[in-house]
Parts: C-alpha cells; sequence; structure tokens
C-alpha cells in the first residue's frame, strides 16, 4: 500500500487570523533590559516590567491592529504584514520605530526595523491555539513575554 501525505494550502491571511484575539500577558523576562538598551527611561522601564498588558489584535487584510492595554495606558497601532516600511510612536520607545513586519510561511510574525539607531527584532509565534510568544531582542540582549489567549 502506499500511502499519501494530504497537504492543505493556508493562505497568509488564515495564518494571520490564528492571531486574533484578546492576548493576556502571564509571564515577562528581561524586558526592562531590552527596554533600557533602546534608550527607554527609567520610569517607563519599571512601569514596563511590572504590569501585564493585554494586546488585542486585529486583522484586516494584510494589516494587523494591535491594541495594547495596561491600567495606565492603552496604545493601539496598525502594522502592514506584508513587508512595507512604516514608522510608529510607542508609549515604551523614546524614539519612533521604524521597521518591516512580515509573516513567514512558518506563521511566524516578525518585525525588525530600527529605534533611533538601534536594531530591534520583535517575533511573535503561537505555541498552540491558547498561547502566544512575544520575543524582543537588540543587540544581545533578549526579552520574552508569554501571553495567553482570553476566552472571547
Amino acid at each position: 500500500k502506499q500511502w499519501y501525505q494530504r497537504r492543505v494550502a493556508i493562505t497568509a491571511g488564515e495564518m494571520a487570523e490564528s492571531f486574533i484575539g484578546t492576548w493576556q500577558t502571564i509571564a515577562s523576562e528581561n524586558m526592562g533590559a531590552v527596554l533600557e538598551a533602546i534608550g527607554s527611561p527609567f520610569l517607563v522601564r519599571n512601569i514596563a516590567t511590572r504590569v501585564k498588558p493585554v494586546q488585542v489584535i486585529a486583522i484586516d487584510g494584510n494589516m494587523m491592529n494591535i491594541k495594547n492595554e495596561t491600567g495606565f495606558t492603552t496604545s493601539e497601532n496598525t502594522i502592514p504584514l506584508d513587508g512595507t516600511e512604516y514608522c510608529e510612536k510607542t508609549n515604551l520607545f523614546p524614539l519612533p520605530f521604524c521597521g518591516r513586519t512580515i509573516l513567514g510561511a512558518d506563521g511566524i510574525i516578525t518585525t525588525e526595523g530600527l529605534v533611533g539607531d538601534k536594531p530591534l527584532k520583535i517575533t511573535r509565534k503561537l505555541i498552540d491555539t491558547t498561547k502566544m510568544e512575544l520575543v524582543t531582542v537588540t543587540g544581545d540582549i533578549i526579552g520574552t513575554r508569554l501571553l495567553e489567549r482570553k476566552p472571547s
């Protein structure tokens, strides 16, 4: 007998849709060091390492909207997923972030760019349908956050 493996073609839009939802940070490691390396002020770093932000992710075509909510602030950014360059100002970074974001064939959303002259790379990877790992890298400093999908 011959066995055939059935392949299912998944579009980039369908992969991106798996990130849609509300995600609660449940663990964070070394984010203060990342923020310090890119020049974020002490107060911002101190608050950012103590809060467990909620990310609300929505997808519309090739655009990803991320709303970050903490007990102190709410920020919202719309990011193209097709590699188009963009710049955004966030509460965490001292200068605007300019870079590109792509959704890879492996289903990982990767953002790479600069905050001023400091390189920054952020990856979002689904561990399963209920958990997402967010890894932030600048130079040789790595920060991670683990997020859990909140029921809708």
